[in-house]
């Protein structure tokens, strides 16, 4: 088990299987083994909390944990093509419901990102913590105004491409029709992709 000592404070840590509650010292986290015999109870002092047993193989499946108030996480991309569903495809209506609802929860989970409509198919990249974008992915799968995602790219980056843009729409610029050279969304490569998308972003303004 975890025992904490003076001064702990409560992480709570992103794992392969979940998220576990650690107790860790500002200096060091001491592990050992419950004594044979219990200690008289003494009174608990305000900074001293109760910590229940961590297993050593969550502990060993954690992604990463600081003796720190918080985790700093690796950034994730992920880019993806579908085809639209009826109206969705056309409709400015649809697209901008799209769009707000998009806005509302990226800015929630802290995700960024860039969607595009061209010729009945969407091309959106989406940035942000692995497990915000999974999830985010999950949502899509299930949304009915499309139909045949398929993740062009799925990856770990060391910075965000769209910083600013809990979520916007990318419109067809003359550098990006160049970049697509005529090809439909679904068959650009991942690099091409994200060359499109951020060909499509610089004709915006600078968001505040």
């Amino acid at each position: 088990t975890v025992r904490p000592f003076l001064r702990t404070a409560r992480m709570v840590v992103p794992c392969q299987s979940g998220k576990f509650e650690v107790w860790v010292m500002a200096d060091q986290m001491a592990r050992t083994k419950r004594p044979r015999k219990t200690p008289p109870r003494r009174r608990a002092k305000r900074h001293s909390l109760p910590v229940g047993p961590v297993r050593d193989t969550d502990l060993r499946s954690c992604v990463a944990f600081a003796f720190c108030s918080s985790i700093v996480l690796p950034l994730h991309r992920a880019i993806y093509v579908s085809e639209a569903v009826g109206e969705a495809g056309a409709s400015l209506l649809i697209l901008a419901e799209i769009l707000g609802a998009s806005d509302r929860y990226n800015r929630r989970d802290g995700l960024t990102g860039v969607l595009m409509r061209h010729q009945g198919r969407f091309l959106q990249a989406i940035e942000g913590r692995r497990v915000d974008v999974d999830r985010l992915m999950d949502r899509l799968r299930a949304d009915p105004r499309h139909t045949n995602i398929r993740l062009l790219s799925d990856l770990d980056v060391p910075e965000r491409l769209f910083h600013g843009w809990p979520m916007t729409l990318a419109e067809m610029t003359p550098d990006a029709a160049r970049i697509l050279n005529g090809a439909p969304l679904d068959q650009l490569s991942p690099d091409r992709a994200e060359a499109l998308l951020v060909a499509a972003v610089e004709a915006l303004p600078v968001p505040a």
